[in-house]
């Protein structure tokens, strides 16, 4: 089945083929595993028109199509673990409308290319959109098991614009960083995710790495040099220090547990897929 995460009829479709191939049966697990980056390649296009109101192309690939999805699919999901793919990117993201690293998007988007900090930036309000969508999601299904991870910092083609050049068998500079993890084990984190109790998962991100959490004494609790810091330093460094297939259950950012943000983030959603 096809799905298309910028393009509403494309999720809408898939929900109903899904959901005519299940029949009354639930869903056991779901996996929002989806997301893009705008590489140095990418060269557009930076909105969509394919919501009910135009939308970045970012924040409709890697929040909207899977808020959207769940929406659509939350009858079957009221019972289930409900997985998403975050990133210590989301570090980077902030409650300052004002700034790309906005959680809450700006209206209208803007329809220019990005600057490689500005799309790095921006990468990292989606991924706080994400964690924000997951707490929320958490409320309002209780019996379901919501789980955040991260695969740290693994090797794929994420933010390549021509990915036919690098398929299996292909040369990728990410498989000759040193620091890089293979994308299997990156995939291990999401093995843990999927079987990880609740009660250690609740309100945290699992991660293939320890994260220092009292970095705000050194880098603010919120703000460019503290994601920089876990981005740049702890990410890339840190997961080579850590045993394979380890995995922590670590806070997120301080936004992340605002419940006002939820519920911005959340009405921002419902109104850009036009259920309200």
């Amino acid at each position: 089945m096809a799905l298309q995460l910028t393009d509403k009829a494309s999720i809408t479709n898939f929900a109903d083929e899904l959901g005519f191939f299940l029949g009354t049966a639930k869903l056991d697990i779901l996996a929002l595993n989806a997301g893009m980056f705008y590489g140095p390649e990418y060269t557009g296009p930076f909105t969509t028109t394919r919501f009910s109101e135009p939308v970045d192309t970012l924040i409709a690939a890697n929040h909207l199509g899977h808020f959207l999805l769940v929406d659509l699919l939350k009858p079957k999901l009221t019972a289930s673990r409900i997985i998403f793919t975050s990133s210590v990117s989301h570090w980077l993201g902030s409650n300052n409308k004002n700034d790309v690293t906005s959680a809450i998007p700006q209206t209208p988007p803007r329809d220019t290319s990005f600057s490689t900090l500005a799309a790095f930036g921006l990468y990292g309000a989606t991924k706080l959109q994400n964690v924000l969508f997951a707490f929320s999601l958490q409320r309002k299904l209780p019996d379901a098991t919501v789980v955040i991870f991260t695969p740290g910092f693994v090797a794929t083609d994420i933010g390549k614009g021509d990915r036919k050049n690098f398929k299996k068998g292909k040369f990728n500079i990410l498989d000759w960083v040193p620091l890089c993890r293979s994308a299997k084990s990156g995939g291990n984190v999401m093995i843990a995710a999927a079987e990880v109790e609740k009660s250690v998962s609740e309100k945290k991100m699992l991660m293939p790495y320890w994260l220092w959490e009292g970095a705000g004494i050194l880098f603010g609790e919120v703000g460019l040099a503290r994601g920089v810091f876990h981005n740049l330093f702890q990410e890339a460094f840190f997961q080579r220090f850590s045993p394979e297939n380890s995995v922590f259950a670590q806070n997120v950012n301080s936004v992340a547990y605002d419940e006002e943000v939820q519920d911005e983030v959340w009405a921002w959603s419902e109104r850009v897929i036009g259920k309200f």
